[in-house]
């Protein structure tokens, strides 16, 4: 695997769009899994949505047998905005999502090809869903004390490039009307709201042009380090099982071995479906703090 993993610092940054309904889970992502993969608009595209009634014995509650449209599901109005000043135009972190949007559903792609075709080179595409995966987990709204408590270290910083702090005050400061709503929705205070926002922001900007932003760094910290041993284990269903289907998570992993040092995804693309798994052997993962351009 080759790195680093290079992401473009703002020049100007966009901050600002229309989009309310905002996905902790891209559509892009939730399409490999739709229930009619052959759908021919993007509008028409459903999944199937699921309560976990008993987590220990897998027990599952299938919610609507028509499914639910892709483009309103895992989504909550203005989750990432943080300065809302009319009706039409929000400042929101949706930009800083889009390259790992992007990325995941080609690579899905490209990894069931070269898969079908037995090829070796999987690293980049395991790479980059590993990367969406990674995000999908920190901007859950529903895992928002856990990314605090992985990551809020970060919640300290500020960086110093002058248009970046000024964004990253906004977010303290910025218009929030939907805030008091989603706070009691999700059953979360103010701060740790804003927190998060900020959390959000400082991994997904680069410091420098140029520079790995602090989610790569993190994963850097997990591919590069030598005490760690990394492997992949990639299924798929076939025989008397090619009916079945994984489920996708809505917080990105699971755990299904008994062993902390273990993370599993799943992704589906066209008629096969993958599951891949990732095995970590080593220390916990330590981002590296570049304190040359953050301020305490």
């Amino acid at each position: 695997m080759e790195g680093p993993f290079p992401t473009p610092i703002h020049p100007l940054m966009k901050i600002q769009n229309h989009t309310k309904a905002q996905h902790f889970v891209s559509q892009a992502e939730l399409r490999l899994n739709a229930c009619n993969p052959d759908a021919q608009k993007q509008s028409n595209f459903k999944i199937f949505e699921f309560n976990v009634i008993n987590r220990e014995k897998y027990q599952v509650d299938l919610l609507s047998e028509k499914g639910r449209a892709v483009d309103k599901a895992l989504a909550l109005d203005d989750l990432f905005s943080f300065d809302v000043k009319d009706k039409e135009v929000r400042a929101n972190l949706e930009s800083l999502f889009q390259s790992y949007e992007n990325m995941i559903a080609e690579s899905t792609k490209k990894l069931l090809i070269k898969i079908g075709q037995r090829q070796k080179n999987l690293s980049d595409e395991l790479d980059n869903i590993f990367k969406a995966k990674l995000l999908n987990s920190f901007r859950n709204p529903y895992c928002i004390q856990k990314t605090l408590n992985t990551v809020g270290l970060l919640a300290a910083h500020h960086p110093t490039d002058p248009f970046l702090n000024e964004v990253c005050e906004r977010i303290k400061k910025g218009q929030k009307p939907h805030q008091k709503y989603l706070c009691e929705k999700l059953g979360i205070s103010n701060s740790h709201y804003e927190k998060w926002l900020h959390v959000l922001f400082m991994l997904l900007t680069p410091l420098k042009p140029l520079s790995l932003n602090m989610l790569e760094s993190i994963i850097n910290s997990l591919y590069f380090k030598p005490s760690n041993y990394l492997s992949a284990f990639i299924f798929t269903y076939t025989g008397e099982h090619t009916d079945k289907r994984p489920l996708v998570s809505d917080r990105s992993f699971s755990t299904p071995i008994d062993n902390d040092s273990t993370l599993a995804f799943s992704n589906k693309g066209s008629s096969k479906q993958s599951f891949e798994v990732f095995r970590r052997v080593g220390a916990a993962v330590n981002a590296t703090f570049y304190t040359q351009f953050l301020d305490l």
